[in-house]
């Protein structure tokens, strides 16, 4: 019964570095499935920090105001409000 609570917050407040490494390779059956899965995440998250960074340069933040060209990757707004560094008085 030692246990104080400074010992029982010690043991709940860390997480074991190899929790998340462990929990992978319990779902994931072979190397392949943890591939597809490494891919398929990191495509999410550069469409998520691509879309994240676009509707935070204009006000109106609308797919109908965009458009991406696949060739060039440049973006272009119908409606060129952009968002101000500076506010006038």
């Amino acid at each position: 019964m030692g246990s104080t609570a400074t010992d029982l917050c010690e043991d709940a407040c860390f997480v074991q570095p190899s929790l998340l490494s462990s929990y992978f390779h319990r779902i994931f059956y072979n190397v392949d499935d943890l591939f597809l899965f490494k891919k398929r995440f990191t495509t999410y998250h550069a469409a998520n920090s691509f879309f994240s960074y676009t509707f935070n340069q204009t006000e109106f933040q609308t797919l109908t105001a965009m458009s991406f060209c696949k060739s060039t990757g440049r973006l272009s707004f119908s409606d060129p409000r952009l968002k101000s560094c500076h506010k006038l008085p």
